[in-house]
């Protein structure tokens, strides 16, 4: 599965010009996907 956040970009650009600062990043780990889809095949 591959996907674009194109709504990501412009949302970010909109909160950096009025000041917002990022507090926390992160990543969905591949085997918790695989598991989440495999749990919901069942």
């Amino acid at each position: 599965m591959v996907y674009e956040n194109l709504w990501a970009a412009p949302l970010a650009t909109a909160l950096r010009r009025s000041g917002a600062q990022l507090a926390a990043g992160g990543r969905i780990p591949v085997q918790a996907l695989i598991a989440a889809v495999q749990a919901d095949a069942n």
